[in-house]
């Protein structure tokens, strides 16, 4: 069994899609509604704007490191509500315990 099996199992594609759901709201109200927030209240802090952080360019301004907070505190908390406190998260757990 790989990772991608889980997305074969009932349930799996339907969560993985809720959870890039989320990350992708989460970075829309960032850029809107946030960042712009963020440079009134505190401009000193948040003097650089953009996002030009990668997986070989690690974030270096506290706009970018807020942004990367915000999205993966956003896509754990969505997928562990997801898989712990509903009947599709449970029967995807009972489905992976049993391959296993």
């Amino acid at each position: 069994m790989d990772e991608f099996d889980i997305l074969k199992m009932e349930g799996g594609m339907r969560i993985a899609i809720e959870v890039l759901g989320a990350s992708l709201l989460v970075m829309a109200a960032y850029l809107i509604a946030i960042e712009p927030f963020l440079h009134s209240v505190a401009p000193v802090v948040y003097a650089q704007t953009g996002l030009e952080y990668s997986r070989t360019n690690p974030p270096d301004t506290a706009s970018e490191v807020t942004h990367l907070l915000l999205t993966v505190s956003a896509m754990g908390a969505t997928l562990y509500w997801r898989l712990y406190f509903t009947d599709l998260g449970q029967q995807l757990r009972d489905e992976v315990a049993e391959e296993y």
